[in-house]
């Protein structure tokens, strides 16, 4: 369970980490913002993302080895409300 535990967080972070590199690819500079340090549903964190910040929303987690997550939202920080 910790083996899946770990490697999920890797691809988590793998996700954030490529989502960065492409927007600096793109010559946009993208900005987070975390929306729930409280837990994270993926689905609401999404929706929340994209109608507040026209972004994308991902559940992360709070710290290595943590079993908690937060929602975290990327997006274009040209177009913050």
């Amino acid at each position: 369970m910790a083996k899946l535990s770990l490697v999920l967080g890797f691809l988590v972070f793998a996700v954030v980490v490529l989502m960065l590199v492409m927007a600096e690819v793109n010559g946009q500079k993208r900005c987070q913002v975390a929306l729930n340090a409280n837990g994270c549903n993926l689905l609401a964190c999404r929706q929340q993302c994209h109608q507040s910040y026209n972004g994308n929303g991902v559940c992360v987690e709070n710290s290595l080895g943590s079993a908690t997550y937060c929602c975290v939202c990327f997006y274009n920080c040209s177009l913050t409300p």
